[in-house]
């Protein structure tokens, strides 16, 4: 339910929460390889003009890979502006995302990567340019974790370097659900100084 506030950090509008402990195991259950997983419902019709049938046109039940330029220059050129290097596409990181969202809820997976959601954007660039615009209320002397910035924090964090991406669009609430992984994970406490440098 859109108007369901949910868990903290699941407003669309949220920043959401810290990357994950890398020494977390994870959710117990949410094996992304599991083949249990039930993957595409043949009966949700997806966005308009969209074939599951087409890789390269990420929709309901496809990761983000058709959308993989976009992605990668839209975080890589903000990163750039914070003496980041470039993002590397991971498909692990894509499918795990992909298999979480399949559940059509705006929830962090708890898994071991860091973790950013977005939802109600009309494409990936436009969730990814919103998740930047938190720079604004970052303190570059203070840093840390703040629910007001983990988004930007985590795109333009030093230490990951490969991004996997999703998207799922959800009928019962008439939006996208878009989904970044990133590993390393970022917004690991005491690290912040070092990985999210001021704008160039």
């Amino acid at each position: 339910d859109p108007n369901d506030p949910g868990e903290p950090g699941e407003d669309p509008n949220d920043p959401g929460e810290p990357g994950e402990d890398p020494n977390d195991p994870g959710n117990p259950g949410e094996d992304p390889s599991d083949p249990s997983n039930p993957g595409e419902d043949p009966n949700d019709p997806g966005q308009p003009g969209e074939d599951p049938n087409q890789p390269e046109q990420p929709g309901d039940g496809d990761n983000g890979n058709g959308d993989q330029q976009s992605i990668l220059q839209t975080h890589n050129n903000y990163r750039a502006r914070h003496g980041a290097s470039p993002l590397t596409w991971d498909n692990t990181l894509a499918q795990f995302g992909d298999n979480w969202i399949q559940r059509c809820q705006m929830q962090h997976s708890g898994g071991k990567y860091g973790e950013n959601l977005a939802a109600g954007y009309k494409d990936f660039k436009t969730g990814i340019d919103a998740w930047y615009n938190e720079h604004t209320q970052y303190n570059y002397n203070g840093g840390g974790f703040s629910g007001a910035t983990g988004h930007f924090t985590q795109v333009v964090w030093k230490g990951s370097k490969r991004v996997g991406c999703a998207k799922k669009f959800c009928p019962g609430s008439n939006w996208t659900i878009y989904i970044c992984n990133y590993d390393p994970p970022g917004n690991v406490s005491g690290q912040f100084q070092e990985n999210v440098s001021p704008p160039k």
